[in-house]
């Protein structure tokens, strides 16, 4: 049998100087031990700018619930992005004040262009949308197409605004640990 590639994650980043407090009402722990390459089931990271990622290996786990982060955005600005490159699936969410603020979804397996958005998106939806979506009209004339530029759109919209995207290089500085349940 063979292995499934690609990232089948979710993530979330709540802006917070608290991570205990996060940690805490996610009904998580941080146990110390450095997972450098996410292989954990959940791991998470402090970045420099004062966002908290927590990243999931496992997508049925029951904190990726909507209620729950409409509830905990009453205290922290969050960003959700779910990724499912077997699917080329691609979910990215912003919540804050106790609300779902916006949404943007992908799925690959409609058409390469699919995209489906709501709500109030952030700034930079117009200039990601509008380079991806070039980028992807070269690549369809391309004979040999290979490459959905329309399943960047979601995880680079969160990126923009936290400066944390799944696939790109981290800085040096950003150290993730594993997490477990508390």
């Amino acid at each position: 049998m063979g292995s499934v590639m690609g990232y089948h994650i979710a993530y979330a980043a709540f802006k917070t100087n608290d991570v205990t407090a996060v940690l805490s009402s996610l009904k998580l722990k941080d146990t110390g031990e450095v997972d450098e390459y996410n292989e954990t089931p959940m791991s998470g990271a402090m970045l420099p700018n004062g966002w908290y990622v927590v990243w999931s290996n496992d997508l049925q786990w029951g904190w990726l619930q909507e209620g729950l982060f409409i509830k905990l955005s009453a205290s922290y600005e969050i960003l959700v992005s779910i990724v499912e490159e077997t699917t080329m699936t691609f979910m990215a969410s912003g919540f804050s004040s106790g609300k779902k603020n916006w949404t943007i979804f992908h799925d690959g397996q409609q058409r390469v262009d699919h995209i489906e958005i709501e709500g109030d998106l952030p700034a930079a939806f117009n200039e990601i949308y509008k380079r991806n979506a070039a980028l992807q009209k070269a690549e369809d004339q391309n004979e040999q197409y290979s490459t959905d530029y329309y399943a960047s759109i979601p995880p680079e919209v969160v990126a923009s605004i936290c400066a944390f995207q799944y696939d790109l290089a981290r800085d040096d500085n950003v150290k993730f640990t594993a997490l477990e349940p508390a």
